[in-house]
Parts: structure tokens; C-alpha cells; sequence
């Protein structure tokens, strides 16, 4: 058992170190990969920052109902006819001064 905690805890703290931060550097769309820190679009594992003063729209589908990410605004979320789905353990962490917008339109 005690193999067991040591292995859980090691591969804890592997997950932990591969996360990067991934921070919107411009207002845009979630789908260019230029707007984004790491030049790519987010992906598994990714810590999402929107800083202060920048707006993400997202206006399609995105799935990471699979796995956990952290997702912390400072900024504005926009959801313009979109969706956002993520895994069970995710967070959304809304800072002072951010908002998580959401638009339906017909």
C-alpha cells in the first residue's frame, strides 16, 4: 500500500510540473493560436489566464470534458453561442474585476 501512496503522490507532482501557463496577450478568438502565450491553443493540462482588460470569445464547441484544466479570468470570457465543456475536478476561478459573458443569439 505504501508503493501505492508513493506512486500517486510522484505522479501527482509530475502532472503538477507539466502544466504551463497558456495566457491570452490580446483580445481575440480561442481558436487563434496567435493571441495565445504558448503561440498554440490550449491544450490537456493547460492553466488559461485572461488577464485584466482582454476579452476570449469563444463562439463554437470546445471539449475537455476528459480531463481537469483551470481557467482563470481577470479578463472577460465571452461565450458568444458558445460551449465550454470540461472535466468534473476543472476550475473556473473568477478574479475581481473578471466576467464570464454569455451570448445566445437566434
Amino acid at each position: 500500500m505504501k508503493k501505492f501512496y508513493s506512486f500517486v503522490v510522484t505522479f501527482f507532482f509530475i502532472a503538477v510540473s507539466f502544466a504551463q501557463t497558456n495566457t491570452v496577450l490580446t483580445s481575440g478568438r480561442w481558436d487563434n493560436a496567435e493571441i495565445w502565450s504558448e503561440k498554440r491553443l490550449p491544450k490537456t493540462g493547460d492553466i488559461i489566464e485572461i488577464p485584466a482588460g482582454r476579452t476570449l470569445e469563444l463562439a463554437g464547441s470546445i471539449d475537455f470534458s476528459l480531463v481537469n484544466m483551470e481557467i482563470q479570468i481577470w479578463g472577460q470570457l465571452r461565450l458568444n453561442n458558445g460551449k465550454l465543456y470540461l472535466g468534473s475536478n476543472s476550475k473556473i476561478t473568477l478574479f475581481n474585476g473578471g466576467t464570464l459573458v454569455t451570448i445566445k443569439e437566434t
